[in-house]
């Protein structure tokens, strides 16, 4: 019995040791690549300090010896830093779960970037500063002249003028755009622009904080979307997948922000050293503020809703889109860990058998379906616009009130009505037994072109009063003496409406147009609140008057299919959005903007 007490006590004293040890030599090789990483800045750090001094003989100051010695410290105290965080993120609890071999890896990987890039960033203000040549601090080059320059694609063009900001940093800034650089807020400070400098300083020391308590995790969780799976039974709390995805985007979103920051610091140092070199006073922060109340209103004014549209749209649309990449749904869903899955999804959807036809059947029909109801409401509007606008028709006023009237009306009160009027017991099918005849299924199973029918009828009551309207408001803008000179060349009504009115309505609404289409070819509504919730033989969890948006509807929230759910809504975005960049670049609202100014 002492032999055993003996033998658990010693085995659980040599498991301490080794889990000492081994702590002990993975914090000593951590911090020896770490520290290797610091040195490799400290040594270019100084090269850059000799090139500078060689080269710029006007400053005499010590501000760059001074801060030289802070920053090399702070060179190795990021490098620390970073693998910290990279250690939290690898085992998700901390150094004992970096212990691991996947751990052990990332963080050696990490410590070889951490030099690399520190290294690198030195290097790079050793070369920064010895391009200048010894031209006076402050002084600035003549910028490029661009005038005559052929335009070019907007894209390319956009990013030339970035590439050629950044070349012009590189080339003419001086030590302090490079001690930004380095760390936020130093080049600021070295300006003495001390509100500025203090508040990209804390934006420097916040943002690595972030990832050291929680960001690096989140990240980490990102790719692996859990590791410990739930099980109630046991009292097991396991991974929630979906809230580590949700979390994974948070972060890197705000890495995004942070760079976005870091490269606001730097472009304001270079900035105030161009400022100085044309022999202007630099910004302060009070002028800053003025001007961001005055000149930039918009970007203030814009701020919090740019915010807000962030958490509340393009967060989920993110979201959305990487769900299609995962296998979540079915079965697999929290507790259960979800897992990436690359193109498995739109595979099912092209070529599994109970999801290929019905795919291609819905597509066809929703096709057919946006054309004729975009075609529908669209001339029914600028037909009702027209016959308005006649000089023969008395009391306008009193006409117009009518598609007012059914506008002002909820669409899905709209849609119940007309579901009432052509079911069994509604007043149409009244009429029909009364006449003698049997009752009509117009929204059966087996009615397919009836229930079509009246869709595209619901949705012209609904829709055509604002193409009315929008049309009435062009139409009083046309210049009536064109269509006097048509008159008097003998043009008949029918082609002065074709000549005249539509080429001017269409280039007017061509925009709209494309909105109304896309807004068809998602119209969720209009058959949800007819035929809602019928399955039929043929079609995999849908009916034959379903569009996608519907059928992602059924697979997603009805069946659990959330994979294939997201993966048809991301085929829907891209067919859409080629739709409108094709019809609006052809259009010639695009092509021959000044035709009608």
């Amino acid at each position: 019995m002492k032999e055993k007490i003996k033998g658990k006590i010693k085995g659980t004293a040599w498991g301490i040791i080794s889990s000492l040890a081994a702590v002990a030599v993975w914090v000593i090789i951590s911090a020896a690549f770490g520290l290797l990483a610091g040195l490799a800045g400290v040594g270019l750090g100084i090269l850059f300090l000799m090139s500078y001094r060689k080269n710029n003989p006007y400053d005499k100051s010590k501000y760059p010896y001074v801060f030289a010695g802070v920053l090399m410290l702070a060179e190795i105290a990021l490098a620390e830093l970073i693998v910290a965080a990279f250690l939290a993120a690898a085992g998700g609890a901390g150094l004992t779960g970096a212990l691991t071999v996947p751990g052990a890896a990332v963080t050696l990987i990490t410590d070889m970037i951490t030099g690399t890039v520190l290294a690198y960033g030195a290097y790079a203000a050793y070369i920064l500063v010895n391009r200048r040549k010894g031209r006076p601090d402050g002084a600035d080059e003549p910028a490029a002249d661009t005038a005559g320059k052929k335009k070019k694609i907007f894209l390319i063009s956009a990013v030339r003028d970035k590439l050629s900001g950044a070349a012009n940093i590189i080339k003419r800034g001086n030590y302090r755009v490079a001690c930004s650089a380095l760390i936020m807020g130093s080049g600021q400070l070295l300006y003495k622009q001390w509100a500025k400098g203090v508040l990209y300083l804390i934006i420097q020391l916040l943002a690595p904080a972030f990832f050291i308590w929680r960001g690096g995790a989140m990240i980490a969780g990102f790719f692996t979307l859990g590791t410990v799976e739930g099980n109630q039974w046991f009292g097991v709390e396991g991974d929630n997948s979906v809230a580590m995805l949700i979390m994974g985007i948070f972060a890197i979103i705000v890495l995004i922000l942070y760079f976005a920051l870091y490269t606001a610091n730097i472009k304001d140092v270079y900035e105030t050293q161009r400022r100085l070199g044309e022999g202007k006073a630099p910004a302060g922060f009070v002028q800053d503020v003025k001007e961001l109340l005055d000149k930039k209103f918009h970007k203030t004014a814009l701020f919090i809703p740019v915010i807000g549209v962030g958490v509340f749209n393009v967060l989920p649309i993110i979201f959305m889109i990487l769900i299609a990449f995962t296998n979540y749904g079915g079965d697999i869903v929290p507790p259960a860990l979800v897992d990436w899955s690359g193109l498995v999804s739109f595979e099912k959807i092209m070529s599994l058998g109970q999801f290929a036809p019905t795919f291609v059947k819905i597509l066809g029909w929703n096709f057919v379906w946006a054309v004729l109801a975009t075609a529908l409401n669209y001339f029914g509007g600028l037909g009702l616009a027209l016959l308005y606008n006649k000089k023969c028709v008395r009391g306008k006023a009193f006409w117009r009130a009518f598609p007012i009237l059914a506008y002002a009306v909820p669409g899905f009160i709209s849609l119940l009505a007309f579901k009432f009027m052509f079911s069994y017991g509604g007043p149409v099918n009244q009429m029909i037994i009364d006449s003698g005849k049997k009752a009509i299924g117009f929204l059966d199973l087996d009615a397919k072109w009836s229930a079509r029918a009246i869709g595209l009828a619901v949705n012209a009551w609904i829709s055509i009063p604002t193409s009315m309207l929008l049309a009435t408001g062009i139409l009083s803008n046309m210049n009536r003496d064109l269509y006097e000179a048509a008159r008097i060349d003998g043009a008949s009504p029918f082609r002065q409406f074709i000549s005249l009115t539509l080429p001017f309505v269409l280039f007017a609404t061509t925009p709209v147009l494309i909105t109304s289409f896309i807004g068809n070819f998602n119209n969720f509504g209009i058959f949800y609140f007819l035929r809602g919730g019928l399955y039929m033989d043929g079609y995999f969890l849908a009916s034959d008057t379903d569009l996608l948006i519907n059928w992602l509807y059924n697979l997603s929230i009805d069946n659990n299919y959330y994979s294939i759910g997201a993966a048809i809504s991301l085929v829907i975005f891209i067919i859409t959005s080629l739709i409108s960049l094709t019809v609006y670049i052809k259009s010639p609202s695009y092509k021959q903007e000044d035709t009608f100014r």
